[in-house]
């Protein structure tokens, strides 16, 4: 049992139930993930179906505004994706394999922009990496200007979705 928030020791495998036990039908499980599978689904579909029902629609997604916006956001995408697998991947085994001094910081670390809300990461990456910001001056000397630049999409993107 473990004796505080900051000792998340992995469980060990032999804590697992017995596979004999998880045969037995447990509906509230099932249940509770198809309610919450609808709340995610039921915007989606209803943002679909009202914008594919517009006339205006289609056509808008052709014009070179929208087509060099969707471009951006699969690169922005495509590029958070293989850094958080190419950084997260090595910590991940880390947290599940090996016990460390300050693991638990680092757990909490890495969930903590999972209870921030959107505007306050936002102003949160903008004081750490912006112009004025804590590290701002150091990357300008190197070259760097971050703030509203596709890096600062790649940022905010793996800042809210890395523990994922």
């Amino acid at each position: 049992m473990r004796d505080s928030l900051l000792d998340s020791r992995p469980v060990p495998l032999d804590a697992a139930p017995h596979p004999a036990s998880r045969r037995r039908r447990q509906p509230l499980p099932w249940l509770a993930g198809a309610l919450l599978l609808l709340f995610l689904l039921i915007p989606v579909v209803a943002l679909v179906w009202k914008a594919g029902g517009s006339a205006q629609f289609w056509p808008a997604l052709r014009q070179p505004l929208v087509v060099h916006a969707l471009r951006l956001t699969a690169l922005t995408s495509l590029i958070s994706l293989v850094v958080a697998l190419l950084l997260g991947t090595p910590l991940a085994w880390l947290m599940a394999r090996r016990d460390f001094p300050g693991r638990g910081l680092v757990e909490i670390v890495i969930d903590l922009p999972l209870v921030l809300p959107p505007v306050v990461a936002g102003v949160a990456l903008l004081m750490a990496f912006g112009r004025n910001g804590l590290l701002g001056q150091e990357l300008r000397l190197l070259g760097l200007e971050i703030p509203f630049s596709t890096t600062a999409v790649v940022m905010a993107q793996l800042f809210v979705s890395v523990q994922f």
